[in-house]
């Protein structure tokens, strides 16, 4: 059963951490095998049929787990859940790598539907960070380009056809990680945010505000950058539906939009939410799945420091989101 583990030195909680069986993961990707599925590349999770057969292969992975992490993702004091995978699924270390992602890939759909990436097809976006690519990111004028870079609180959106939502479950897992010092992921559900009424009176139930949000990034085929995706929205910050209450807290809210005192309080709320004397941490490390509840809560993760020089990618993931999820807001054009 979860239990919350606190650091005795701050205020933080320990999030609750669970372990893929290295013998279920192994049985997993034999059975694979026998039924003539190939996990050569991440691309066998772009077929709909595959990824089925998937689904049904992999349920003996986390049977034992299952209802202690479903439990701890749904409560609203916790929302929160890492789970690492094993090495040693194969002996070969690139391809042990791979086999981890589909691992990883297969246990977070047992808690969500994915949306399907619009680039690559894919229930999961595949993010790689280099310098060099870091680079003509920040040329470009682009915030939040590096891993070095402070990410402060916020929650994530999902975009389809000219609709925002919500998603109501929210994934990461990290297959590279190339910094010495990675620093922790934290979590502050919105029950354990002292000021969450507060601000959401100060700023208004279901009061639309323009934001751009911020943006998703590709390296195009040439290396110049490919930015995708709508990135104007017109979308409350506080949301209430009767039954839920949740936050959008996504880019930056179009200063012409919004007067000088409404600026202020969001800027104090952005602070309130670090300040904060309770929120939940993971320490961020590769082969790790992070689980939340983004509809209960808001992420945000310490700079990486001390990068290990020589490796392609200072830092590489997927990230996948629920088609679970509120809709709350559209996009525009400015």
């Amino acid at each position: 059963m979860y239990q919350h583990t606190r650091n005795s030195n701050t205020s933080n909680i320990e999030a609750p951490l669970f372990n893929a069986p290295l013998s279920a993961c192994k049985d997993f990707i034999q059975s694979l095998k026998k039924n003539n599925i190939r996990p050569s590349s991440l691309d066998i999770l772009k077929s709909a049929s595959i990824t089925k057969e998937i689904d049904h292969l992999s349920s003996n992975i986390i049977e034992d787990i299952y209802t202690d992490i479903s439990t701890a993702l749904h409560d609203t004091s916790c929302g929160i859940v890492a789970l690492d995978i094993p090495q040693g699924v194969s002996s070969n270390p690139t391809q042990d790598t791979l086999l981890g992602a589909i691992i990883a890939q297969a246990i977070v759909n047992k808690f969500m539907s994915p949306a399907m990436d619009r680039r690559n097809n894919a229930p999961f976006t595949l993010y790689n960070a280099s310098k060099e690519g870091e680079s003509k990111l920040k040329e470009a004028g682009l915030k939040f380009y590096s891993p070095e870079e402070k990410l402060g609180f916020h929650t994530d959106g999902r975009i389809e056809n000219s609709n925002v939502y919500i998603p109501d479950i929210l994934s990461i897992y990290n297959l590279l990680i190339a910094y010495k010092k990675a620093g922790s992921f934290y979590w502050l559900p919105f029950t354990l945010w002292n000021e969450f009424e507060t601000y959401a009176e100060a700023i208004g139930w279901n009061v639309t505000y323009k934001t751009e949000l911020t943006p998703i990034v590709y390296p195009g085929k040439n290396g110049e950058v490919e930015n995708l995706g709508q990135s104007l929205v017109k979308a409350p910050i506080f949301y209430d539906d009767g039954d839920n209450k949740c936050m959008f807290l996504n880019g930056e809210i179009i200063k012409s939009e919004i007067d000088i005192d409404k600026k202020r309080i969001i800027d104090d709320l952005k602070d309130s939410m670090q300040k904060n004397t309770r929120r939940y941490y993971i320490p961020q490390q590769p082969r790790r799945i992070i689980l939340m509840k983004n509809s209960a809560g808001a992420h945000s993760r310490d700079i990486f420091n001390e990068y290990i020089s020589g490796t392609r990618y200072t830092r590489s993931f997927m990230r996948s989101i629920s088609l679970e999820g509120k809709r709350i807001g559209i996009t525009y054009q400015s």
